[in-house]
Formats: C-alpha cells, structure tokens, sequence
C-alpha cells in the first residue's frame, strides 16, 4: 500500500515576539502565502493549521483569497489541531510538520527528507536534528501519522510544539548530508524577530525576489552576495 503524505503547515497571527509575522510581506505576497506556495506539490496534500478566534479571522480570508486549504482548531492546543486533521489517515501514512516563519523550506527540501525518512527507515527526522550543517529554519519534521495518536503528557509545552514527546521517544542519531549544503549552522533563517525578517528579505532578494527559487539556490545566491 502507498503511504499519504500529508504536509501540515502551522500558522498564527499572535506570535509573541513578532506579532503578526505570517502577514508580513516577502515576494510581494504574505509570509504564510509564500510558505504554502513553496511547500505545495501534487504528491502532498497540503493544508495550513491555524486557531480559531478574531484574531486569526484575517488570516483565514488570506488563505480563502488564496484558495489555500485551511484547518481552524483550538488556539491553545496546536496538537489537537494535527490529530483531527490526521484522524482518517492511515497508522504508517507520513506527516510533515512545517511553521510558517520559514520560508526557506520548499518542496524539493521536503521531497528529499521523505526520500530520507523512507530509506534510512526512520520514525522521526528533523532535519535540525539529523541534517548535517542545517541552518536555524530551515527545518521540517517527518514522523508516521500513528505517533500522534500515542498517549501523550498533557502540558501547555506539548499542545503549542507538537512534536517534543515524538521527538524524545523517536529521534535518530543518523545524520544526512545534503549535497552543497555546507557550513551554514551558524546562520539563521527563521523569522522570530524584526531583524530575522530583515534577514530573510535579503535571502530573496539575493535571488531577485524569485519565490520559486529552490532552497539551495536562495541560501548560495545569499552566501555569495554577502561575500562581495
């Protein structure tokens, strides 16, 4: 049997350190709307998991606008948010756990960790954990859909992250190199703050603002330009 994979992408507009981020703009779109296009693929199904509530009803007419397929689910409980959309999958089909405040990651990044979590016969690979030289952001979390359904300590830690228990019972110690993926653990890509944002706009500025530019390409364009 072919396993589904299912690429969840978790979005909020109440981030506490920079406030509504996922609307800020990159590419001439909003952050969640350049995430999602990065990530889509015919061989995913794709969704964006955000809360209920006022404060994400804007955010959920920037998905419809997009035609972006949108899950709401409890605001304090982000892992509720992936069991109900997993619910009907079957035990060994695959999750990819993405956020929205890293655009970096693409399809062909994800594409090459499913290749990874299939042949090194992982349980969990996160690709902070088990990439050789990942820079902070470029990440994403595979895992098979039955491990969201084992018991799990009930802590406001485990409900906002998701994944920490997954992580402490499956991570691997296997490493992955990626090929001209190299010396780059020092630098960040994540947007947490104003200047992470700042930083993350160069990155795509370094490849003519091109949203479709693969992950290698976006991260080398950049490491060249600051070079010169």
């Amino acid at each position: 049997m072919t396993k589904k994979i299912k690429v969840i992408l978790q979005a909020r507009t109440s981030s506490k350190r920079l406030r509504g981020k996922v609307l800020l703009p990159i590419c001439g779109q909003e952050l969640v709307v350049l995430c999602y296009q990065r990530i889509k693929n015919i061989k995913f199904d794709t969704i964006v998991a955000i809360p209920k509530g006022k404060e994400d009803n804007y955010l959920a007419k920037v998905l419809k606008k997009n035609n972006i397929k949108f899950f709401r689910g409890e605001k304090e409980n982000v892992l509720s948010r992936f069991q109900k959309i997993t619910s009907r999958m079957n035990p060994e089909d695959i999750i990819v756990r993405v956020t929205g405040d890293n655009p970096v990651v693409d399809s062909f990044f994800i594409k090459k960790l499913i290749l990874e979590f299939t042949k090194g016969k992982f349980n969990y690979l996160s690709s902070h954990d088990n990439v050789v030289s990942s820079p902070f952001g470029l990440q994403a979390e595979v895992f098979k859909a039955k491990y969201l359904r084992e018991k799990l300590p009930i802590n406001k830690y485990n409900l906002e992250h998701v994944t920490p228990v997954i992580r402490e019972r499956y991570k691997s110690k296997k490493k992955i190199k990626i090929k001209n993926l190299k010396n780059l653990s020092n630098l960040r890509i994540s947007i947490d703050d104003i200047n992470d944002y700042e930083r993350v706009k160069d990155i795509f500025q370094a490849s003519f603002n091109n949203s479709k530019e693969n992950y290698l390409s976006l991260i080398n364009n950049y490491k060249r330009l600051k070079k010169n």
